[in-house]
């Protein structure tokens, strides 16, 4: 009877956890070692952004463990509409991204910690259990580099606009297709596509070329008169953006 209790009691403190990453490898890798604690229960795993409103909805779960590189709705849509349907949920954001201006606007919307994917699961484990038991808490686990104070701000007409973003306007405005912009920051499509749909919704935009001007006039994109000049005088282009790998740690469970 007292067995019966203590298993009852377990169950009942168990910590019900979403997970949703666009690498399945990583994902099922990661759902592996969360359900060998006995305090987690991994009740659903996730491919989308939509996918991770719709099992909030569903299961209404304590943790949700979301990256942020996802086909689908943006990172902004996608926390609005999880903390809309299942408002007591904790939002983990695990992912290589580490884009200051980024993670400064989905912390606040509502996300109660931002934790690059080089965290080791020790502290992945401890960093759970602290946003459950501690609401207000906010957990961060970053690079140094990304901590310095030009990786976090980048003022524009309507809040911050990202890193990233910025890439993808400053070739926007040479005139490259989305085919061209996937090629050259090494992602999809789709991920250049929801870029685009993020810059038009912070500068006011309507096409691609009102938000190359908007951005101009903005003061956005200062170097595109240098690069335009480089062209001309056949001066080497700018180097490319190197793509982000997967940390060594993780690898082995992935």
């Amino acid at each position: 009877m007292a067995t019966q209790s203590i298993r009852a009691l377990t169950l009942q403190a168990q910590i019900r956890i979403v997970v949703v990453d666009g690498y399945h490898l990583f994902r099922t890798g990661l759902v592996s070692l969360l359900t060998s604690v006995p305090s987690f229960a991994v009740e659903a795993e996730g491919s989308t952004g939509a996918e991770a409103v719709t099992l909030c909805r569903l299961l209404r779960p304590d943790i949700l463990i979301l990256d942020i590189e996802l086909p689908g709705p943006d990172p902004h849509e996608v926390l609005t509409d999880v903390f809309r349907n299942s408002p007591d949920t904790k939002v983990l954001i695990l992912s290589m991204n580490d884009d200051g201006a980024q993670i400064r606007e989905l912390i606040g919307i509502g996300a109660s910690g931002f934790l690059h994917k080089s965290i080791d699961y020790p502290a992945l484990r401890t960093a759970i259990h602290c946003v459950v038991m501690n609401s207000d808490q906010l957990i961060i686990h970053l690079p140094q580099k990304s901590l310095f104070v030009d990786d976090w701000v980048a003022q524009k007409p309507s809040g911050l606009i990202s890193k990233r973003e910025l890439e993808v306007l400053s070739l926007l405005a040479e005139g490259m297709s989305n085919a061209e912009l996937a090629q050259r920051l090494f992602i999809s499509v789709s991920t250049v596509k929801r870029h685009l749909t993020n810059v038009y919704r912070k500068l006011g935009a309507v096409s691609r070329v009102d938000a190359a001007r908007r951005a101009e006039a903005a003061g956005l994109l200062p170097g595109r008169r240098l690069r335009e000049r480089s062209a001309i005088s056949g001066s080497p282009s700018l180097p490319r953006p190197g793509r982000s790998h997967l940390p060594e740690q993780w690898r082995e469970t992935s």
